[in-house]
């Protein structure tokens, strides 16, 4: 007769016991350990930096036009190191103050070495990290609580390179990527000598395959500043620096070189100068450029008709005599950013015209 309120109180216990743990207890299920996609797309991560290895890795990353996470030691952080990372498109994450087991850790114990790390890759980087890697892939309800605390999502990997288990073995490393990786995959490496001197040939390898590359869940390139030179004048605004493009703010540039600036209410805009417009939208890489004849006003009291690319039209407008109009794309969509129209520098700027050059990481436009 006892039997039932016996399991009733099992089950209430249980229940009672598991709403008492700590939500870090209950959340390995957050743990990211690959990307949520069944695209051939791949992640690549390197531990355990910064090293002297580091500038070889970011430059084969360049090379090839790939972004990464570097999981840092936050005891070694430093301003010049932690630049170049930036400078290549990559980011640097939580990887611990001291790069302990952090087994046997109190909550507040663990909370303060991440919050070192934090703190000193802040100010190495002038940047936040929002991913940390527990060092050797330990976890526990107290790291995860802890992790939680600082705003760090929890990431491991699903690829293990082993590169620090094989520093004379290249072959090995190389089989130990190419036997796991599957659409999604985080690769672990680290900022060892072999990996830097074989990852050329791991990505040649995997774009082979035909792997492509991206950046953690969330992860987008710091944005690097490029002074901008118009007539020989430095102005006081800045373009960004993204994936090799340099996106200028619209307004500011283009009426300092002289040309006449629209927007219009379907967010599209106008920029006309030396008998040419170019017509575009904010997120829309298309966009159309007028060459105007004659000696019509190229003041924008309207929108000049397009025309089907490669075609020639002639019309009248109060721009004057269309002699034709042709469709482009541009290699980024124009975006805002408070207030701020960003569009990609030399297609517009050349569509107009102007000539664009760089001198010293600054661009310069006539």
């Amino acid at each position: 007769m006892l039997r039932l309120p016996i399991i009733a109180l099992i089950v209430l216990s249980v229940f009672t016991w598991i709403a008492w743990q700590p939500e870090a207890a209950r959340a390995d299920s957050s743990i990211i350990s690959s990307l949520s996609t069944g695209q051939p797309v791949v992640a690549l991560t390197f531990d355990d930096g910064p090293t002297p290895y580091e500038p070889d890795i970011l430059d084969t990353l360049q090379k090839n036009k790939i972004q990464a996470a570097f999981f840092w030691i936050g005891q070694g952080a430093n301003a010049n190191q932690a630049k170049q990372v930036l400078q290549a498109g990559s980011s640097i994450q939580n990887h611990s103050m001291t790069h302990p087991l952090f087994q046997g850790w109190s909550y507040n114990t663990i909370l303060t070495n991440l919050d070192s790390a934090q703190s000193a890759i802040q100010e190495a980087s002038g940047t936040t990290p929002v991913y940390f890697r527990p060092p050797y892939g330990y976890t526990n309800s107290n790291l995860l609580g802890a992790a939680a605390a600082e705003g760090l999502k929890v990431v491991t990997w699903n690829v293990d390179s082993r590169d620090w288990a094989n520093p004379n073995n290249p072959d090995a490393i190389k089989q130990n990527v190419y036997s796991e990786v599957t659409n999604g995959s985080i690769i672990l490496f680290h900022e060892k000598a072999i990996t830097a001197k074989i990852l050329p040939d791991i990505i040649n390898h995997l774009k082979d395959q035909g792997y492509s590359f991206t950046l953690l869940p969330g992860l987008k390139p710091p944005a690097q500043k490029v002074p901008l030179q118009v007539h020989g004048q430095l102005l006081n605004v800045q373009g960004v620096l993204q994936n090799d493009l340099t996106m200028a703010p619209v307004r500011a540039v283009f009426e300092a070189l002289g040309a006449r600036v629209t927007w219009h209410d379907d967010q599209s805009i106008d920029l006309s100068a030396n008998n040419r417009i170019v017509h575009f939208h904010l997120n829309d890489p298309n966009y159309t450029l007028t060459y105007l004849s004659g000696g019509g006003s190229t003041s924008p009291q309207t929108t000049v008709t397009s025309s089907v690319y490669g075609s020639t039209t002639v019309a009248s407008s109060v721009y004057g005599s269309v002699s034709f109009a042709v469709h482009g794309t541009m290699p980024a969509s124009a975006y805002l950013i408070q207030d701020t129209t960003f569009a990609p520098l030399r297609v517009l700027a050349e569509a107009l015209g102007f000539t664009v050059g760089w001198d010293q990481n600054q661009a310069r436009i006539d």
